[in-house]
């Protein structure tokens, strides 16, 4: 670090990022299907106004399997968690 006594007192920033409203849906869903809960359908709809399978045109994903809905939430089939990056790749993509 350039400067010992800023970082300590939590005043070091060396760059700031400001992330959009993409960005930030990007993010919530990538690490959202990391976890094996998956993402709460619901709650990305309210807090973003989009609804998750419509914006990341996902349904093709939906319908062969490798994405499960239940239960109101969006999860990796567990029988493709060994291509879930190729899958989170879909993400990157709108």
């Amino acid at each position: 670090t350039r400067s010992i006594n800023k970082y300590i007192n939590d005043k070091y920033i060396l760059e700031e990022e400001t992330l959009t409203k993409k960005d930030k849906m990007i993010y919530e869903v990538i690490l959202g299907l990391r976890k094996t809960t998956g993402v709460n359908l619901e709650e990305f709809f309210k807090k973003y106004n989009v609804n998750l399978i419509d914006f990341f045109g996902i349904i093709d994903l939906v319908n062969n399997k490798l994405l499960i809905i239940d239960n109101g939430y969006l999860y990796i089939n567990k029988k493709y968690l060994y291509v879930s990056n190729r899958i989170l790749e879909r993400f990157l993509e709108v």
